[in-house]
């Protein structure tokens, strides 16, 4: 079962990471408004409790590590000032800015939650600690076509079960879509977004790779209701009470 919080506002991420223990983001490709860059794919973050993991470029970031590691709420809205930050008390704690802004600042951020044991989050974690540790020996280098924020994630996912092995995993898109729609067959999945960016700041791409040649907002929220069956907004006040029927079905 999908139930959709379509209300655009933080409330809406903030209900599903209370309610949730595994949550996977899909952020929308950007740019700075009136600049131009070719990063079409978006990207992918996954949170684990309290904290998300994401996989940038080592090298745009002038960076030593492949993994971040941070505070799901630091990322989703604080203000970083700078785009790399580390916890001078863990050099395996660290914090990601692009552009020194929080990832909600910068794009629209959909989300999709589910609950799971706490033996099965382990193992997700430790297959993203394994990806650091390969990276660090010089085994694994980013890849922005194979070993990218996305396919690496989903490695850690296809790991327990959660999605089904496919080279399309390597597209945050049609990662997001698979997690979403597979988990649905088996678990609740709680789905949101956070439509608040900086638009004197920041524009929205026109194509996102893996969801549509033009429009991908419109193109990722048409799925994600068809998928729910919920043709009206979902806001978490809603939610606390019995759903109705048509909301429950899949």
């Amino acid at each position: 079962m999908i139930t959709l919080f379509r209300g655009g506002s933080p409330e809406s991420i903030r209900h599903i990471l209370s309610a949730s223990n595994l949550v996977l983001f899909f952020s929308l490709p950007f740019k700075p408004a009136g600049r131009h860059n070719l990063f079409f794919n978006g990207h992918i973050a996954l949170a684990l409790e309290d904290t998300v993991y994401q996989v940038y470029d080592p090298k745009l970031l002038k960076a030593n590590f492949l993994c971040s590691r941070m505070p799901v709420q630091d990322w989703l809205f604080g203000e970083g000032g700078t785009w790399v930050e580390r916890d001078p008390a863990s050099p395996r704690f660290t914090h990601v800015y692009l552009y020194g802004k929080s990832e909600c600042s910068r794009t629209v951020v959909y989300c999709a939650g589910i609950t799971l044991d706490s033996s099965t989050l382990r193992r997700v974690e430790e297959r993203i600690a394994d990806h650091e540790k390969r990276f660090r020996s010089g085994e694994l280098a980013f890849n922005l076509l194979s070993d990218n924020c996305s396919s690496i994630v989903a490695a850690a996912l296809e790991s327990v079960g959660l999605v089904e092995p496919h080279f399309g995993n390597r597209i945050p898109a049609r990662l997001f879509r698979s997690f979403a729609r597979g988990n649905a067959r088996e678990r609740d999945v709680l789905v949101g977004i956070v439509a608040m960016f900086d638009r004197a700041a920041f524009e929205l791409h026109r194509y996102c790779i893996g969801a549509g040649l033009r429009h991908p907002k419109a193109s990722v929220d048409r799925w994600i209701a068809v998928a729910a069956r919920v043709p009206a907004c979902v806001n978490p006040d809603r939610a606390r009470r019995p759903p109705r029927q048509e909301d429950e079905s899949l």
